[in-house]
């Protein structure tokens, strides 16, 4: 099985409800399947509060690789994903190449897994998709561990489905670790995506409204930011404790821009 899973670097406290929230890649699996049943476990996090599934088919040799569940959704407030009944996933779905679809079953209990692979029993499902190319949503299935159960829709050719499920999880307490104290002010009129990383590899995505100001403390006293939007992110910014920054509209270089606040220069 082809699993991936991505430890969460969790550095700083939102302005979200969901305060340290992060998004975390649990799986990305591909199932190769002719006629017989399979099924994908996957061990859900112990802190999640909210997951969702993306679930793809393609032809053998026609498989999306690069795109990322957890890349797609980072963009869009944590609330909004865990508690908006109205969300629209499809705008996230893949471009399925397959010819026929899958049949999609959730389950939690193991023994109600392996009736489903071994004989096709459906009984005990906490959840279904019915013959679908290409899919995105939110989990109501609650567990430790989650099975996902695929049958195709139809017999033909070998067909590959892609599997993804990434969890919103809850932070850990990080007081022995928020030395350093950083403030961001966001003074446009829309809600801002930045990330911040400590070693310009691993980023971490955090939201802060309009007129909001978010407040942090880290372990390092130097910490990378850039501003992201869904056609690209902006150039890296280095922050530095214990000073102010404002993210703002740059009208030459008509983008949010990240400058610092003087004190020397604010308004009393």
């Amino acid at each position: 099985m082809k699993t991936k899973l991505i430890a969460l670097l969790l550095l700083a406290a939102t302005c979200n409800g969901f305060g340290q929230a992060q998004l975390q890649e649990v799986i990305t699996d591909y199932a190769t399947m002719r006629s017989k049943n399979k099924v994908v476990p996957i061990e859900m996090p112990a802190n999640g509060q909210a997951a969702f599934y993306r679930i793809t088919t393609f032809k053998e040799d026609k498989v999306e690789v690069n795109d990322a569940l957890q890349y797609a959704l980072r963009l869009t407030n944590f609330d909004t994903l865990a508690l908006s009944d109205s969300y629209d996933f499809t705008k996230h779905n893949l471009t399925s190449t397959a010819v026929a679809g899958v049949n999609i079953y959730f389950f939690t209990d193991v023994k109600n897994a392996d009736a489903f692979r071994t004989s096709g029993q459906t009984d005990g499902n906490c959840g279904s998709v019915e013959n679908t190319k290409a899919t995105t949503g939110r989990l109501t299935c609650k567990g430790k561990m989650l099975y996902v159960g695929l049958a195709p829709a139809e017999k033909g050719e070998p067909i590959t489905t892609k599997v993804e499920v990434v969890s919103l999880v809850g932070g850990r307490n990080l007081n022995a670790y928020d030395r350093y104290p950083f403030s961001v002010q966001n003074e446009t009129n829309a809600e801002v995506v930045y990330e911040i990383s400590g070693d310009r590899t691993n980023w971490d995505t955090f939201h802060v409204p309009s007129l909001r100001k978010a407040d942090f403390k880290l372990a390092a006293s130097t910490i990378y930011l850039r501003v992201s939007t869904r056609e690209k992110i902006t150039e890296e910014y280095i922050l530095q404790s214990g000073k102010k920054y404002k993210l703002y509209w740059d009208e030459e270089k008509f983008r949010v821009n990240l400058g610092e606040i003087n004190k020397k220069t604010t308004k009393q």
